[in-house]
C-alpha cells in the first residue's frame, strides 16, 4: 500500500539522507519491542495487530504494554480495528478540529460506541478503566447475554455490571487471583490490546453496535498509536447535466493523507518540549506548512499528489533545511536521534523505509556511531 507522505521530504531534505523513488511502497517486516514478550498471549496480541496496522511502538523499541489509555487513544485503536470509517455530523464540545483524534472522535460517536458524558464533552485525556473498556466492547461486539455465575469479590460499578458479565460469560476476559476483576482501576495498553485482539477472533464487527441502555454512565474511550483510519468512500463528480469546474478528489487517498498529516501533526506538537530551542524553529516551521496543507485540504484541493506540499511550501521547506543546515555536525546528530527517540514509531517507519532506505533498527543503529 503507497503510504507516502509530503511531510516525510522535508524531513529528508532537512537531514541529508539520499531519497529514494516516493513511489516505492514500504518494506514490510515483522516489528519487535524490547518490552513486549512475544511468546505470551499478550505479546502474541500486540504482535498481530502490530502487523494488521492498527497499533505502533515507540522509536526507542518500546511498545509499553504498562502504560494506561486514554479515551481518545482508544477511539483510535477501536475504529481500526473493527473498520469504522463513518462520521458523526455534531462532535463534542470539548474536541477541537484540530486535535489529533478529532476525526476518531466523530468516527466513535457515529459508530455508537461512545456518546461522551451529560454536559456533550468527550474527555479524551482521561483515562479508561476496565469495566469502561468492557462496556465499550459490549456494544462493538454486540455481545449476548452469556451466563456467567462466578462471583467477582472487588467492586464494579452499578453501571458496568452487566457489560462485565458480557465480557466474562464471553471469554474475552477472565477474573483474576481470588476472583478480583479490577473493574474501576485504569486498562493498560497491554491489557486493551489482548481484548481487541480475541473480540476480533471470535465475532465480527456488526453494521451498527447496540446502543446502550445504560443512565448516564460515560460511554468508553479509545486509543493510540499508530496509523490513520481512513474516512469511508469515494466521493462523487460532478452533476450528469452540467460538469463540475473542480477536478475530482480521489476521498480515500485524500482522508488518509489527512489523517497520516495530523498524525505527524501532533508527534511534533506533543514532543516539541524535548527539543532544543533551534530544533523547536525548526519543527514549528514544518507543523506550519503542514498546518496550511490540511487547509488546503478542506478547500478540496487533492493534497496528497505527488509533492504537492513540497511545491507549494517550498520557501518554508527551504527555511527549514537552510536552519538544519546552519547547525554543526554534533548538532545535527543530535536532532537526528531526537527524532528517533521521541517520534512514534510510524513516523520513523515512514522517514526509514520509504526515504532512508533501511529498517527502523537500522536506522536507530546508525546514531549508536
Amino acid at each position: 500500500m503507497k503510504k507516502i507522505l509530503s511531510l516525510v521530504l522535508i524531513f529528508a531534505m532537512m537531514l541529508s539522507y539520499g531519497v529514494v523513488n516516493a513511489n516505492v511502497p514500504l518494506a514490510s517486516y515483522t516489528l519487535t519491542f524490547n518490552d513486549v514478550d512475544a511468546s505470551s498471549a499478550q505479546g502474541e496480541a500486540i504482535l498481530k495487530l502490530v502487523e494488521m496496522g492498527i497499533l505502533a511502538g515507540y522509536g526507542d523499541g518500546t511498545f509499553r504494554p504498562d502504560n494506561f489509555l486514554t479515551r481518545a487513544e482508544l477511539c483510535k485503536i477501536i475504529n481500526l480495528a473493527f473498520n469504522y470509517t463513518e462520521k458523526a455530523e455534531e462532535g463534542f464540545s470539548d474536541v477541537k478540529s484540530d486535535d489529533w483524534f478529532y476525526d476518531y472522535a466523530l468516527v466513535a460517536k457515529k459508530a455508537g460506541y461512545i456518546t461522551g458524558y451529560e454536559d456533550g464533552t468527550f474527555r479524551g485525556s482521561n483515562q479508561l478503566t476496565r469495566q469502561e473498556a468492557c462496556a465499550i466492547i459490549s456494544r462493538v461486539a454486540n455481545l449476548n447475554d452469556a451466563t456467567f455465575t462466578d462471583k467477582i469479590t472487588d467492586k464494579v460499578d452499578e453501571w458496568a455490571v452487566l457489560y462485565v458479565n458480557k465480557v466474562l460469560g464471553n471469554k474475552i476476559m477472565s477474573l483474576e487471583a481470588n476472583g478480583t476483576f479490577r473493574a474501576t482501576e485504569k486498562i493498560t495498553r497491554g491489557e486493551l490490546v489482548s481484548v481487541v485482539y480475541v473480540t476480533i477472533n471470535n465475532s465480527t464487527k456488526p453494521s451498527t453496535p447496540s446502543t446502550p441502555a445504560t443512565p448516564s454512565t460515560p460511554s468508553t474511550p479509545s486509543a493510540p498509536s499508530g496509523g490513520g483510519g481512513g474516512g469511508g468512500g469515494g466521493g462523487g463528480g460532478g452533476s450528469t447535466t452540467k460538469p463540475s469546474t473542480k477536478p475530482e478528489i480521489d476521498e480515500d487517498k485524500q482522508e488518509e493523507m489527512v489523517d497520516n498529516i495530523k498524525l505527524l501533526v501532533d508527534d511534533i506538537e506533543t514532543n516539541l518540549k524535548r527539543f532544543t530551542p533551534d530544533e523547536k524553529e525548526i519543527l514549528n516551521i514544518i507543523k506550519d506548512a503542514m498546518e496550511s496543507a490540511l487547509k488546503d485540504a478542506k478547500k478540496d484541493i487533492a493534497i496528497y499528489e505527488d509533492n504537492y506540499v513540497t511545491k507549494t511550501y517550498k520557501k518554508d521547506i527551504n527555511n527549514a533545511k537552510a536552519k538544519y543546515d546552519a547547525m554543526s555536525e554534533v548538532d545535527k546528530g543530535g536532532f537526528r536521534n531526537r527524532i528517533i527517540t521521541y517520534l512514534s514509531t510510524y513516523v520513523i517507519e515512514e522517514l526509514s523505509n520509504t526515504l532512508f532506505g533501511m529498517s527502523i533498527e537500522d536506522l536507530i543503529e546508525s546514531q549508536k556511531d
